[in-house]
């Protein structure tokens, strides 16, 4: 018996139903198993000794992964949030004059300023007064 796509069997199954999805991939035995989606990993089963469902996992909050992801450590802030979800940190909205992607903050360089929320160094803008290219050049 060969198995669908994105899935496998212990030896010597004998229905396509004994079929499970991989890790990274979700659905019931059998199916074709399609790739997990962004925002969500797929950590596969415990066992594949008993067919089971493949679980697609929703991210927390505030965060996405990339297709295929397998682990909660996979979700990752989403641009302008700051945290770590991976670490027990929920991801925030950034504050004022910093930028943030992928859950680190970086500052915008003196005498410039950005709005809450800010996901990149362009957002940085001069403070009335100043002058200078956004993002505050190189």
């Amino acid at each position: 018996l060969k198995c669908p796509a994105n899935s496998q069997s212990l030896p010597r199954s004998g229905a396509i139903t004994d079929c499970s999805c991989s890790i990274g991939h979700f659905g019931a035995p059998g199916s074709a198993c399609p790739i997990c989606e962004r925002g969500s990993y797929c950590p596969g089963l415990a066992s594949y000794d008993t067919p089971a469902e493949a679980p697609m996992v929703g991210c927390p909050a505030g965060t996405t992964t990339p297709l295929g992801s397998v682990r909660l450590s996979d979700c990752k802030c989403i641009g302008g949030y700051e945290g770590s979800p991976a670490g027990g940190l929920a991801c925030d909205v950034c504050g004022p004059d910093v930028w943030c992607q992928n859950g680190i903050v970086t500052p915008c360089k003196a005498n410039f300023a950005s709005p809450p929320g800010s996901s990149a160094r362009l957002q940085c803008a001069c403070r009335p007064g100043w002058h200078g290219p956004d993002g505050g050049g190189a």
